[in-house]
């Protein structure tokens, strides 16, 4: 049993064969013996970006960091000056403000900026949580003593 493949890829044809035969597997490129993985690295580079294009579905179950991984790796990183050159001069203004190289930077540095203020947030909860117990505490009756003298 057999399955075969022809793919046209940058102006040449390839012929991928795919054989089994009395319990042996073996795949051959234009005849010539190779393994699962020459395949992949000569076709399909990142399986994710592959499943990504052939099943768009795919795309939506990555974890939100695979999914990020592969729009870096398909997407074209854009020149800061043609991002300026479309935006109007406030906008420009405010992200040289945040020392704006690419779009990753700017989130990086809020997510930083994000996380610095909720452990702060956490912190003055407590804080505010200590003073109210504090104030709600019964405070008891003045109490007097009497000093025995020896």
């Amino acid at each position: 049993m057999y399955v075969k493949v022809i793919i046209e890829q940058d102006g040449k044809i390839y012929e991928i064969k795919r054989e089994k035969n009395k319990g042996v597997n073996e795949i051959t490129l234009n005849g010539i013996k190779v393994t699962q993985t020459d395949i992949i690295i000569k076709f399909i580079q990142d399986k994710n970006i592959f499943f990504s294009i052939y099943n768009p579905l795919y795309f939506t179950s990555l974890a939100p960091k695979d999914a990020k991984e592969v729009l870096m790796k398909v997407l074209p990183d854009v020149p800061r000056e043609q991002v300026f050159r479309d935006m109007t001069t406030d906008a420009v203004n405010r992200l040289k403000k945040y020392d704006f190289v690419t779009a990753n930077t700017i989130i990086e540095t809020a997510r930083t900026r994000l996380k610095e203020l909720e452990e702060r947030m956490i912190y003055l909860q407590g804080t505010i949580d200590t003073q109210k117990q504090l104030a709600d505490a019964k405070v008891p009756d003045k109490m007097t003593f009497k000093m025995k003298k020896s």
